[in-house]
C-alpha cells in the first residue's frame, strides 16, 4: 500500500437545507442590505465551502481587518460555534488582482494551534466589497486538551518509519519523462531523532530537530487534526525531506496513541551577456544580455512597474543573482564568466556541464521576469533574496541544481513557505542522453509550480493545493504556462525526443479529455493536470489574446480558495473578468465576447454550468457540456441519456450519486477498489418516449427511495419493488406538473468490475400524489458473483436516488 495516508472521513450528506435556513438568518444579522449565500458545501465537514456575499458597501482597506470581521459574521455557515472564539490568523501579504480585486488568506486556529488544512480566502472586489469566502473551516464545540501525550522525538521517529522505506506499489514506476523511478529508501536502523531547538512561546511547540539520514532539519509541531465532524485530534505536523531533495513527507501522527493519521508527498516531479539554449537544445545558441529585454516576452508591461526593471541578475560574475541561484549538484560553486570587451560573458563549452548551468540560470531568471510582469511581484511572495523595498519576504531566490546524472524524478520544484527558497532540481534523460536544464519547457513547468504554490492559498499555506484536482490543477497550470512561453502545445518533447512531449496527447483543440473523464481515463497527478491545461489552452484560442488569458489565470490564482476543484478555478476565472470589466479595463462588449468564449471552452471541457464534484477529489464528478445560455427551459421534448456515477464504500452501501446528461461517450463500469475498500461504479440510462419539461426548473425538488425489495419470481427472473417519495419545495408542483420519472436496475460485479443496466421503465407520478410505487422484472445474469443497485431519476430535472440492493449469488 501507497504510503500516502488521509484516515478523514467525509460526510455523507451534507444538510444543504439547514445550510440555506441558516443563511436567512445570517443575512438578517449582517449590516444594510447586505446577503448570504452557500454556493457550496465542504463534504469533509459539512459547513459551507463558499459563501457569497451581494449588495455589500464598499470600502476600500484594511482588507485583513475587514476579512475577519466577515468571517465572524457569517460564522454559522462556516460551522463557528458560540461556545468558542473564531481564531483566524491573516496572511500578512494581501493579494491584488490586475483589475484591484483583493484577497485575503487566513488559516484557522484553535487555543493558537492551526487546524489541519482549515483556512479560508476572503475576496474583496474592485470597489472593496466583500464578494465571497471560500475554504475549509472546522466546527470545535468545546475546549480540546492541547497537551499531546506521544512526545516529539516519538512522533518524528513513527512518521520517519512510516516513510523510510517505498511501499511495493511505488516501485518499478516510471516518472513523466518515461524515466524508472524508484523512490529512495532511508536506514533508520541506528536513528534517534534529537532536537536542536524548540520555538519559545509558541502554542503549537515548533521543534526543529537534527536531519539525521534525512536531507534535511526535521521539523514538527502540534496541529488539530479533524476526523470527521466531533472528531477532532490533537497531531504532530511532522517535514521530513527525504536524501538527495527527491521527495519530501507531510506526516501527521496523533499526539495521544502515535497513529498515522496522514502522509502526503508535497515535492511536485520543475551589463552581462550569455549564450543561451532559449527554447531548447536542439536549437542553436542565442547570445543574450542578462536580464533579457522585456519585449521578449511578449507580454504587456503592468501599470506600477518599477522603474527600470527588469531589475539585474546577477549579483557579481557567476551564475549567482538576486532571483536565481544555480549551481551544478548539491552544493558546488555557482558558474563563473570571463571579463571581455568591458562585458561580462558566459560562453562555455556547449557541451559542458557549466552549459547546463548557466542554461539553468537563464532560463529560471527569464521565468522571474514572466511571472514579474503578469503580477507574481515581491507583495506577491515571489522568489527574491532581497525584496528591494517593494513588500514581501525577501531571503528567497530559486535554488536551482543541476545534475550531470539522472536523479530521481528527473526534474522537480520543491517550494517552502515565503521566505524560504525553493529547490529546483534538473537532471539528465538518460534515453536520450539529453538534459532538462536545456529545455525551456521543463524549466517553466517546475518554476510554474513555485508560482501557484505561493499564490493558492498565500504564501505560508503549504497544504493548499493537496487534494487530487487540486494537485492535478498544479500540473497543468505548468505545462499552460511552459506552453505559452514557448509558443508551442506540447511539454518536454525534445528531451525526450518524441514529438507529443511526456503527456498523453497534445495541447491542441483535438483533445480528448475533459472533466467527466477525471478519475477514470484521468487518475494520476499528471494526467488530471492534462485536462486542466487542454482546457485553458482552449480558452486562450477562443479568447484570441494571450494576454488576457494570462491574467485571467494569475488573477484567478490570486483569488482562489485553498485546494480549489477545477470548478471553483473555472468561477474565479470568471469572477476575474468580471472584475476587469468592473474596473473599466475591459469594455462592456469585449467583456460579452470574452465571457462567451471562457465558457465555451469550460463547457468543452464539461465543465459547464451544470458540472458538479465532490469537492476537489476524483469521486462524484458530474460533466456539463452546456453553455449558460444552453440551460434556458424551452418546451422542446427530448429523449435524454443519462450518465449516472455512484461511489460505494467497502459494505456495498451507496456513498455519493450523480447524474448527467449524457455526452456521447458511453462507457460502463467499474473501478477496482480503493484504499478505503470503496469503489466507483458508472453507467447509463437511456429513455425512449421525449420528456417535454413543464414550466421552469425546480429550485428544491429531491428524490428518496423509501422501500427497494428483491425476489426471485422464478429460476431464471428477479423482481425489483420500489417506494419513493418526491419531497422539497418543489415537490407538489412537480407532482402537479405529473412528473415523469425513470425506474432501472444495475447489476455490478466487484469481480469483472463491470455495470449492466438490465431493467429500466418509465412512469408519470400520479396526479396529486408525491409519490408512488413499481416493480421491475429482469432476468438473472449470469453465473458470478454481483451486487444490485436500484434507481430512479425524475426527468427531465436530472434529480437522482441510488439504493444498494443485496449481493447476488448465480450458481451454474
Amino acid at each position: 500500500m501507497s504510503r500516502e495516508v488521509d484516515l478523514r472521513r467525509p460526510v455523507e450528506e451534507p444538510d444543504e437545507q439547514r445550510l440555506r435556513t441558516l443563511a436567512r438568518t445570517v443575512s438578517e444579522q449582517l449590516p444594510g442590505e447586505q446577503t448570504a449565500r452557500v454556493a457550496a458545501l465542504d463534504r469533509l465537514t459539512g459547513n459551507a465551502a463558499r459563501v457569497e456575499v451581494a449588495r455589500g458597501e464598499a470600502e476600500p482597506g484594511p482588507y485583513a481587518a475587514r476579512a475577519l470581521a466577515h468571517l465572524r459574521s457569517v460564522g454559522p455557515l462556516l460551522g463557528l460555534t458560540a461556545t468558542q472564539p473564531a481564531e483566524f490568523v491573516p496572511d500578512p501579504v494581501v493579494r491584488t488582482t490586475s483589475a484591484g480585486a483583493h484577497t485575503v488568506h487566513l488559516r484557522q486556529q484553535h487555543q493558537g494551534i492551526q487546524v489541519f488544512q482549515a483556512a479560508q480566502a476572503v475576496v474583496f472586489d474592485p470597489s472593496g466589497t466583500v464578494a465571497s469566502s471560500a475554504g475549509r473551516s472546522v466546527t470545535i464545540d468545546q475546549l480540546l486538551d492541547a497537551e499531546p501525550a506521544v512526545r516529539v522525538e516519538a512522533a518524528v521517529l513513527a512518521a520517519a518509519r512510516h516513510v523510510a522505506l517505498p511501499a511495493p506499489d511505488e516501485l518499478g514506476k516510471y516518472d513523466q519523462f518515461h524515466q524508472p523511478f524508484d523512490p529512495p529508501a532511508v536506514d533508520l536502523d541506528s536513528y534517534e531523532p534529537r532536537v536542536t531547538t524548540v520555538l519559545a512561546g509558541a502554542q503549537d511547540r515548533t521543534t526543529v530537530l537534527a536531519a539525521g539520514p534525512f536531507a534535511e532539519p526535521i521539523t514538527a509541531g502540534l496541529v488539530w487534526f479533524p476526523l470527521g465532524p466531533g472528531d477532532i485530534r490533537l497531531g504532530w505536523r511532522v517535514a521530513l525531506t527525504m536524501p538527495d531533495h527527491v521527495q519530501r513527507f507531510v506526516v501527521v501522527v496523533d499526539a495521544g496513541d502515535g497513529t498515522v493519521l496522514f502522509a502526503h508527498q508535497t515535492v511536485l516531479n520543475g551589463t552581462a551577456v550569455g549564450d543561451v539554449h532559449l527554447i531548447d537544445g536542439g536549437r542553436e545558441r542565442e547570445r543574450i544580455a542578462f536580464p533579457r529585454a522585456l519585449q521578449d516576452y511578449r507580454l504587456e508591461s503592468p501599470p506600477g512597474l518599477p522603474a527600470g526593471f527588469p531589475d539585474p541578475w546577477l549579483s557579481g560574475d557567476d551564475t549567482s543573482g538576486n532571483n536565481v541561484v544555480a549551481h551544478p549538484g548539491d552544493a558546488d560553486p555557482p558558474v563563473r564568466g570571463t571579463h571581455e570587451d568591458a562585458h561580462l560573458t558566459f560562453s562555455p563549452d556547449p557541451k559542458s556541464a557549466e552549459q547546463r548551468v548557466l542554461n539553468a540560470f537563464a532560463l529560471a531568471s527569464s521565468a522571474h521576469d514572466f511571472f514579474y510582469l503578469l503580477g507574481f511581484t515581491e507583495a506577491e511572495g515571489n522568489f527574491q533574496r532581497d525584496s528591494l523595498g517593494r513588500g514581501g519576504t525577501g531571503t528567497d531566490p530559486v535554488d536551482a541544481r543541476v545534475y550531470a546524472r539522472s536523479v530521481p524524478g528527473t526534474a522537480s520544484m520543491l517550494t517552502p513557505v515565503d521566505g524560504t527558497s525553493p529547490v529546483l532540481r534538473l537532471g539528465l534523460v538518460t534515453s536520450t542522453d539529453r538534459h532538462t536544464a536545456l529545455d525551456a519547457s521543463v524549466v517553466f513547468h517546475e518554476f510554474s509550480h513555485g508560482v501557484t504554490n505561493r499564490l493558492v492559498g498565500g504564501g505560508f499555506d503549504t497544504h493548499a493545493l493537496d487534494e487530487p484536482q487540486s494537485a492535478g490543477m498544479g500540473e497543468g497550470w505548468g505545462d499552460y504556462f511552459a506552453c505559452m512561453h514557448t509558443g508551442n502545445d506540447v511539454v518536454a518533447a525534445w528531451v525526450v525526443d518524441r514529438t507529443g512531449g511526456i503527456r498523453g496527447h497534445r495541447y491542441d483543440e483535438r483533445h480528448p479529455g475533459h472533466f467527466g473523464r477525471l478519475g477514470i481515463e484521468y487518475r494520476e497527478v499528471h494526467e488530471v493536470g492534462e485536462v486542466w491545461c487542454a482546457t485553458l489552452m482552449e480558452m486562450t484560442r477562443r479568447l484570441g489574446s494571450d494576454q488576457l488569458a494570462l491574467s485571467l489565470v494569475m488573477d484567478a490564482l490570486k483569488v482562489s480558495p485553498p485546494n480549489p476543484s477545477f470548478l471553483d478555478m473555472r468561477d474565479a476565472i470568471l469572477s476575474a473578468l468580471a472584475d476587469l470589466r468592473d474596473a473599466g479595463q475591459l469594455p462592456a462588449d469585449r467583456f460579452a465576447e470574452a465571457n462567451k468564449a471562457v465558457w465555451e471552452a469550460f463547457a468543452r471541457f464539461g465543465m459547464g454550468p451544470g458540472a458538479r464534484s465532490l469537492g476537489a477529489r476524483l469521486q462524484g464528478i458530474k460533466a456539463d457540456f452546456r453553455t449558460p445560455e444552453a440551460l434556458e427551459p424551452t418546451a422542446e421534448a427530448v429523449a435524454p441519456i443519462y450518465s449516472v456515477t455512484v461511489v460505494l464504500d467497502a459494505d456495498g452501501e451507496v456513498r455519493e450519486q450523480h447524474v448527467a446528461r449524457d455526452d456521447g461517450e458511453q462507457t460502463t463500469g467499474a473501478e477496482p477498489p480503493r484504499a478505503d475498500g470503496g469503489r466507483q461504479v458508472q453507467y447509463f440510462v437511456e429513455t425512449i418516449e421525449a420528456v417535454t419539461p413543464a414550466g421552469p426548473l425546480p429550485a428544491d425538488l429531491r428524490l428518496e427511495i423509501v422501500d427497494l425489495r428483491f425476489a426471485q419470481a422464478d429460476p431464471d427472473k428477479l423482481t425489483a419493488t420500489f417506494a419513493f417519495a418526491l419531497t422539497g419545495a418543489d415537490a407538489a408542483r412537480t407532482a402537479d406538473d405529473q412528473a415523469r420519472y425513470i425506474v432501472h436496475v444495475v447489476v455490478t460485479s466487484p469481480e469483472a468490475w463491470e455495470a449492466r443496466v438490465v431493467a429500466t421503465t418509465a412512469c408519470r407520478v400520479a396526479a396529486g400524489s408525491t409519490g408512488g410505487e413499481v416493480t421491475l422484472e429482469f432476468p438473472a445474469p449470469p453465473p458470478g458473483r454481483y451486487q444490485l443497485l436500484g434507481g430512479i431519476i425524475v426527468a427531465p430535472y436530472e434529480v437522482l436516488a441510488v439504493e444498494s440492493g443485496p449481493a447476488l449469488r448465480v450458481v451454474p
